[in-house]
């Protein structure tokens, strides 16, 4: 019995002092600062039960600048801006190809638990989403714009004097969005449920209309991004990242859509005191 103690505490203190090394392997006032271009491919996933059961599909390219100012074990902020397009086509045949493009304009914030650990939030000031498709001409365009907001976790450490890990994840709170078309209409489908289609009214046919838009929670609203990020040296890094989101602004007609990014990441710029 006394060696199991002895085991477990030889084991014990193994992790005690390897977690103290980590935790110290920078100092917590070390501030890295990277203006970055990432470069890439997609690959989307698509459904929309109130315009088709068919599950849609495509590849594509991704381009993102962003800026991340860090202190170890303080803070991590991070600002970015994000385009992918995509062409997507029917899983079941190749007909109605679609052109896919989404934007999105970001910025976040996570407080330092330790060197290894942030927690916070992120707010999507600009999120707009279109698929425009080939062979149709009335209700050709589908899109989505909304503002969200995001809790936030970061952990990352050193895998090694040359490479770096870090894992990223975002999941939705709350915002507002707006979506088009339902149905057949080419018109928001949250005024349409409460009778108010104006038909001289231009903007209810524009996703970006702040009238229109409709609060949402994660209740109602799934949205979830995560990214890892392996980083070599202070200027190269190859990343994967995913987002997945599921909505439903017609009951019961949900709609479900998945970009998979595989990017390389360059810092143009890179400070480290």
């Amino acid at each position: 019995m006394k060696k199991h103690y002895f085991f477990f505490l030889v084991l014990f203190s193994f992790f005690y002092l390897a977690g103290q090394t980590q935790t110290v392997e920078k100092s917590d006032k070390t501030i890295i600062k990277n203006f970055y271009i990432n470069l890439g491919g997609s690959y989307s996933d698509y459904q929309d039960v109130d315009y088709s059961n068919v599950q849609q599909c495509g590849f594509g390219g991704n381009f993102k600048l962003g800026f991340s100012h860090q202190k170890r074990g303080k803070h991590f902020w991070e600002a970015g801006s994000v385009f992918n397009i995509t062409i997507d086509h029917a899983k079941t045949h190749d007909e109605g190809k679609a052109t896919v493009m989404y934007g999105n304009v970001y910025f976040k914030y996570l407080k330092g638990i330790n060197n290894h650990f942030y927690v916070g939030g992120r707010i999507d000031a600009f999120d707009n989403y279109f698929r425009i498709y080939a062979n149709l001409s009335n209700n050709s365009t589908v899109a989505s714009a909304g503002n969200y907001l995001y809790g936030s976790v970061i952990y990352q450490t050193n895998i090694n004097d040359q490479w770096r890990f870090m894992a990223i994840g975002d999941l939705f709170l709350l915002g507002f969005q707006n979506e088009l078309p339902a149905f057949a209409m080419n018109y928001s489908p949250n005024r349409i449920n409460n009778g108010e289609v104006d038909y001289q009214d231009p903007a209810l046919g524009d996703p970006s209309s702040y009238p229109y838009f409709a609060f949402c929670y994660i209740g109602n609203n799934f949205i979830l991004k995560t990214e890892f990020l392996f980083m070599y040296k202070k200027r190269i890094s190859v990343a994967y990242n995913w987002e997945m989101r599921r909505f439903s602004e017609v009951s019961g007609y949900p709609t479900t859509w998945a970009m998979h990014n595989l990017v390389f990441r360059f810092n143009i710029i890179h400070r480290e005191k």
